[in-house]
């Protein structure tokens, strides 16, 4: 498969696994989507990851803009004083992580078992 199938791929069920069992579903989804897919397994962790957490924040400042926008201004007090609109560039940059390091595990994980 591609590497731009296998990025919709780790986009898809890293939604769905996040929405059903959590954020940290996201790391097993972004390997078997890595082991799925040709090309780099981290570019395709990354993308896939990071496409599916924009999709859930943008989604989450549609359906309730006013409670969301609370919960970062919030969360930005806690973190020391951050300005509000750092908290979802930061969120992304940790699913961003956390897909890059489990892109990389499932390509490093079917080069092992092939």
């Amino acid at each position: 498969m591609s590497q731009r199938t296998g990025i919709l791929l780790v986009a898809g069920l890293s939604v769905a696994s996040h929405l059903l069992l959590g954020w940290w579903a996201v790391v097993p989804a972004a390997a078997l989507g890595a082991m799925a897919s040709q090309g780099k397994g981290w570019l395709t962790g990354l993308a896939g990851v990071l496409l599916a957490w924009a999709g859930i924040v943008a989604y989450s400042f549609v359906v309730a803009f006013g409670p969301t926008a609370e919960m970062a201004r919030s969360l930005g007090q806690l973190a020391g004083g951050l300005p509000p609109p750092a908290i979802p560039v930061a969120t992304l940059l940790v699913g961003a992580l956390l897909g890059a390091v489990s892109g990389w595990l499932g390509h490093s994980l079917r080069n092992i078992v092939r």
